[in-house]
């Protein structure tokens, strides 16, 4: 193995690798430690490692990269994970007073939190798509069929129209 084969490996993943851990973790320098480990993980074993395709290859990065956030999120936040997040927490609070979503600045910022409160594979979703991957690599990197996947970005989808609607964010006749 080369040293310039895992650099270039590093220049092809770290920024997808970077945008799943930010948004495993909600936080860019906990991210930056997630993506460091990851790349760690996996320059100890690089030269066993054979991709038959580059789909292969970056799944593999962009997976290691969540589990990596995933252990992170582990240690440092034992008491409640993502998943214990319930859509009743989407309002932000400050000290006794909670703002509501409609209070929220932007349309952005409220599909921010409720994609930060997402269940973590259906948050994982959003993200994978957001980089571009296919319903079928998805699938792939969360061990799911590709029909799931398609299942939960839809029901999620829904959701969040809805809860926009609700919060006077969104009409039904923008859609």
């Amino acid at each position: 193995m080369r040293l310039s084969d895992f650099e270039l490996f590093c220049e092809r993943h770290q920024s997808g690798m970077f945008y799943i851990a930010c948004n495993v973790l909600g936080d860019s320098q906990k991210a930056e430690d997630a993506v460091q480990e990851a790349l760690f993980r996996i320059y100890r074993t690089f030269g066993k490692l054979s991709f038959r395709t580059a789909r292969e290859e970056r799944v593999y990065a962009l997976r290691a990269a969540k589990n990596a956030a995933i252990d992170l999120l582990r240690q440092n936040k034992p008491c409640e994970t993502l998943d214990d997040i319930s859509m009743d927490k989407l309002s932000m609070e400050r000290g006794d007073t909670t703002y509501s979503a409609a209070a929220a600045h932007s349309t952005e910022e409220y599909v921010g939190r409720f994609i930060q409160a997402l269940p973590e594979k259906t948050k994982a979703i959003f993200s994978y798509r957001s980089l571009g991957l296919s319903d079928k690599e998805i699938a792939e990197t969360l061990s799911i069929t590709p029909d799931n996947v398609r299942t939960i970005a839809f029901r999620a989808r829904k959701k969040l129209m809805d809860s926009l609607e609700r919060e006077g964010l969104f009409c039904e006749s923008d859609r």
